[in-house]
């Protein structure tokens, strides 16, 4: 979905929201097309699609006040949700739009193009010109803008068509004006562009925009798995604590790939993400000993990268027990620094900065901060092997701390096992800190300790 969309969003996505720490929250729209009037065929399985969509906001962390649900919309109605979901989004928010019905495919020869679109339940068509301009106001707003499509051709903007056969329904209406471009490949063979998007930006895409997305009895079959994989079925692959949307998509495909395995007619469709794939969307269900460093890159990952850090190191390589550690941290917006430590060892997180000597962890926006200041430093203490270093600034306080953090001379330290608490303050969900802003830039860097 939204492959125009996604190159033009770029621009969208790089506009500074102004200076200033804001309160944040994350808002829901879910839409679900079920029972279609004037010939296009129902989807009854839609009906079920609404209660896993639900599901699936809770786990990202929405607020059941802020989950709006719209069955069966018309034109006008789907206009006006977006309108009010445009209306509500505050500076620095986060939104969730979930889609489920019938996607189209037309020509439109005055555009030369094939163009996708939402099909409202009156059997008209909400157009990819119009979700672009949806996307882009909220995108000028928001932090994150997640989007979930379970269409036909929802890898494009919604939906293609074909005849599954059996319980399965293809979720796909063009029109009987003769103007489809459906030619859906998933019954013959594959294909796929690669896109770059802004990491602000994910679309989860039930389909390629050239295949096939299926509803059943049960609801949609990329939907089934989705929630499946983001209440506990999905593997935490790199032990991070986090479960990104590449990890659930993953888990999500495999599920999709063995219920249509003994199908005669089609391949299974492509679950697709564009946009941040790496981005931690829940927390993993288990656990056990994490590998800090790639905590750390889930962190890093779910940045909001309208925000830049740089974090420069004067010496990549520290000999142990005796050079000292210096960073030099600029910010194009104000906010608390934090410095984050995966050690050589791999068993623990340490919490550099602030610490109980420092605890001045202010930047101004465009500043730069060097550390160590007076009155403390950080030495390599080995074992040999490599440092990974997190630079957060935040739009509000974290309270690391809270995570299980124990002293460790001035500084604190969090076993691996830990993995998840770290997580859950550095990247606040509005359920559970309404009063939270989970904003922030960071850089990543890596340091060697050498004998």
């Amino acid at each position: 979905m939204f492959r125009v969309q996604v190159r033009w969003l770029a621009t969208a996505m790089l506009l500074l929201l102004g200076s200033g720490p804001a309160l944040a929250d994350t808002h829901a729209l879910i839409v679900t097309n079920s029972a279609y009037r004037n010939g296009v065929p129902p989807l009854a399985g839609v009906l079920r699609d609404a209660s896993n969509a639900v599901a699936i906001a809770r786990a990202i962390g929405v607020p059941e006040g802020n989950i709006v649900r719209i069955g069966d919309a018309d034109l006008p109605a789907l206009e006006a949700a977006f309108a009010g979901l445009i209306g509500r989004v505050r500076r620095n928010d986060q939104v969730f739009i979930y889609y489920s019905g019938h996607g189209g495919r037309q020509n439109l020869p005055q555009d030369q193009r094939c163009a996708e679109s939402l099909v409202t339940v009156e059997g008209r068509h909400f157009p990819d010109t119009t979700m672009e301009v949806v996307v882009e106001q909220l995108s000028a707003k928001a932090e994150k803008v997640f989007l979930f499509v379970d269409a036909c051709h929802s890898g494009g903007i919604t939906t293609r068509a074909g005849g599954a056969g059996g319980a399965l329904r293809p979720k796909s209406w063009s029109g009987g004006d003769g103007r489809s471009c459906s030619v859906p490949v998933n019954l013959v063979t594959r294909g796929l562009k690669a896109t770059r998007a802004p990491r602000n930006l994910l679309l989860v895409a039930a389909a390629r925009d050239d295949e096939i997305a299926f509803d059943s009895d049960q609801g949609g079959l990329a939907t089934l798995a989705w929630t499946k994989c983001i209440s506990g079925e999905a593997r935490d692959e790199d032990r991070s604590g986090g479960l990104t949307a590449e990890e659930l998509r993953r888990c999500a495909q495999n599920l999709l790939d063995s219920q249509l395995a003994g199908h005669p007619d089609l391949t299974p469709p492509h679950i697709e993400l564009q946009g941040n794939g790496e981005a931690v969307l829940t927390l993993a269900t288990t656990a056990e000993a994490a590998s800090p460093a790639h905590t750390l890159a889930d962190i890093y990952n779910r940045r909001d990268d309208r925000r830049t850090v740089t974090a420069r190191a004067a010496n990549s390589r520290l000999k142990i027990g005796d050079t000292p550690l210096a960073l030099e941290v600029a910010s194009s917006h104000g906010g608390y620094v934090y410095v984050l430590m995966a050690g050589s060892d791999g068993t623990a997180f340490d919490l550099l900065f602030p610490n109980a000597l420092d605890g001045d962890n202010r930047i101004d926006a465009g500043g730069t901060l060097r550390l160590p200041r007076r009155g403390w430093a950080v030495t390599a203490g080995g074992p040999a092997g490599t440092d990974h270093l997190l630079v957060m600034v935040s739009d509000q306080p974290r309270d690391f701390p809270a995570a299980g953090m124990g002293p460790a001379g001035p500084f604190s330290t969090l076993p691996n096992s830990g993995a998840r608490n770290l997580l859950r303050q550095a990247m606040p969900q509005a359920a559970a800190c309404p009063t939270c802003s989970a904003a922030y830039g960071a850089a990543m860097l890596t340091i060697e300790e050498v004998p």
